[in-house]
């Protein structure tokens, strides 16, 4: 690669100061058994992107550009390649970002946002709207979980909407015990009762709960997700970028267009979940491919970041705030460092430009 080197939720942020409810050691992943097998490009014209198939809309609509032809060419034909790298959640993406070895991405809205605090990004576009959730097998009002086992994926949307839903019944981090487990296994844990209750983000949520109709939603929270991409690759490479996102906005309406396209997507991305796992991803082609049209049903004509989530009271400055107060992000961060990150400019001028683009054009192979 060519390198010089909201959440939303639905409760009320009521805001206080205090320690930290995120502060947790950072994995070196370097040597993570699956990761340390993808062969990054550290020269050369390769566009990396980092991406997460056990998470929809964006594991889905990222095995569509790893099929898109239009893209293919386009690249090819200005000497670039694209890969594409499968992980398991945003906080391990971002570790990558942070070493140089992702040029693009899709993330959470608070992997994101702490991400950009600390980091230069460029947020270009919207990846998702739809819901997580704090699911429980014997308990269904959060004031119940108090001294109770949750298991959470840590630094995710998921876990830091379970803080903020605690805390809107009064309660802290220290006071329920968090256990950390990769989304994909909350479901057999609450199962088996090593753990009281979880939160967890699509798609298997859903599947968690048709498995297992004895479990119960203890709270829903809205989130988000964003397409962002190195700002160094942003700034050197910013004809490449438009391509992507072309093909970014593209893979939406594709498979928005027949439902045998949204079949075919869910399942490149099932066979992309299954070659990092290490295993058939418990989940089901009709499952996943009802909670990716419900995701994408908002922004697969124009995923562009609305401007009023970035306003005095939008929903990314309340998350901004929140992080702040909880101390994931320093107190000498200014939010102006964190507006800054999100910019229209290309994707506004991709959409404004569909013959160019080929945004109405479709080629995927088999």
């Amino acid at each position: 690669m060519l390198r010089i080197p909201t959440f939303l939720l639905c409760l009320s942020l009521t805001l206080c100061a205090g320690p930290s409810a995120f502060a947790a050691s950072k994995p070196n992943l370097v040597n993570h058994p699956v990761y340390a097998t993808y062969p990054f490009a550290r020269e050369g014209k390769v566009a990396d992107f980092g991406t997460q198939p056990m998470a929809v809309p964006i594991g889905v609509v990222s095995a569509v550009m790893q099929h898109d032809q239009i893209l293919k060419k386009a690249l090819a034909e200005r000497g670039w390649e694209f890969r594409i790298h499968d992980f398991l959640k945003g906080p391990d993406i971002n570790f990558f970002v942070q070493r140089g070895d992702l040029d693009l991405a899709v993330a959470g809205d608070s992997p994101t946002i702490t991400f950009a605090a600390s980091h230069d990004i460029t947020v270009v576009a919207l990846a998702k709207q739809g819901f997580s959730a704090i699911v429980s097998k014997k308990f269904s009002r959060l004031e119940e979980l108090k001294g109770k086992r949750i298991s959470v994926a840590l630094n995710t949307t998921a876990h830091y909407g379970l803080l903020v839903a605690l805390k809107n019944v009064g309660l802290k981090e220290a006071d329920v015990t968090l256990v950390p487990i990769e989304n994909n296994e909350m479901g057999e844990a609450l199962a088996q009762g090593r753990v009281d209750a979880f939160a967890a983000w699509e798609p298997i949520l859903s599947n968690t709960l048709r498995m297992h109709p004895e479990f119960k939603v203890v709270q829903r929270f809205l989130n988000n997700s964003y397409l962002y991409f190195s700002r160094d690759f942003l700034k050197n490479n910013p004809e490449t970028a438009e391509l992507l996102i072309a093909a970014y906005i593209r893979a939406l309406r594709w498979m928005r267009q027949y439902d045998a396209n949204l079949i075919r997507a869910v399942e490149w991305n099932l066979a992309s979940s299954e070659k990092l796992l290490g295993k058939p991803p418990e989940l089901s082609v009709q499952n996943v491919a009802k909670t990716t049209t419900e995701d994408i049903l908002k922004i697969a004509h124009s995923p562009v970041v609305p401007r009023q989530d970035l306003s005095t009271n939008g929903s990314i400055r309340r998350a901004f705030t929140f992080l702040q107060e909880q101390g994931k992000i320093p107190a000498n961060v200014p939010w102006e460092k964190i507006a800054a990150s999100f910019d229209r400019t290309l994707i506004d001028k991709v959409l404004a430009n569909p013959k160019k683009y080929h945004l109405l054009e479709y080629n995927y192979e088999k």
